[in-house]
């Protein structure tokens, strides 16, 4: 959000500002970051607010970029500090999960998703969602920085991977 265009102009990637909803090879996949998937944090959505305002990102682009990415790294380390130091398990429980719980609301309400694909809580965890004709499958893909995980969907079945 704040390169703007740099990864779709010079890496060829395709950035998805929220989610995405579409048919991969025969399957109804909602792809989303998972921030925006019922986290109850009022101080989150308000970040969340600002850190996408379109000014806030006008403003962030004519900082130089090595302050820029010192103030990136010391905000994520701070959070990491903050969550090791926390007594808050990586994986809540299905009960307290608030993607989970927010994807199990939309698959009742959309039970045409096969899968539900979210980042944003650094867990890795699938699980199958229950519906009343057919099964959905979710997967939270973890990170990429320290236990490199990502996910793959082959045309059967979708797993997590770690390089």
């Amino acid at each position: 959000m704040w390169m703007l265009d740099y990864l779709k102009d010079e890496c060829g990637c395709t950035i998805v500002p929220d989610e995405w909803y579409g048919d991969i090879l025969g399957k109804r996949f909602y792809i989303e970051h998972g921030d925006g998937c019922g986290d109850p944090s009022l101080s989150f959505f308000l970040m969340r607010k600002f850190f996408r305002s379109k000014v806030a990102q006008w403003f962030f682009r004519w900082i130089h970029p090595d302050l820029t990415m010192w103030f990136g790294y010391l905000w994520s380390n701070k959070n990491r500090k903050r969550k090791k130091d926390s007594k808050e398990k990586d994986f809540l429980g299905e009960d307290k999960e608030f993607q989970i719980q927010w994807a199990k609301k939309h698959f009742s309400a959309h039970p045409d998703v096969d899968y539900y694909v979210f980042g944003h809580r650094h867990i890795e965890k699938t699980l199958t969602l229950h519906g009343e004709n057919k099964d959905a499958y979710l997967a939270i893909l973890g990170e990429w920085v320290t236990k490199t995980t990502y996910g793959v969907y082959d045309g059967d079945e979708f797993k997590l991977l770690n390089w």
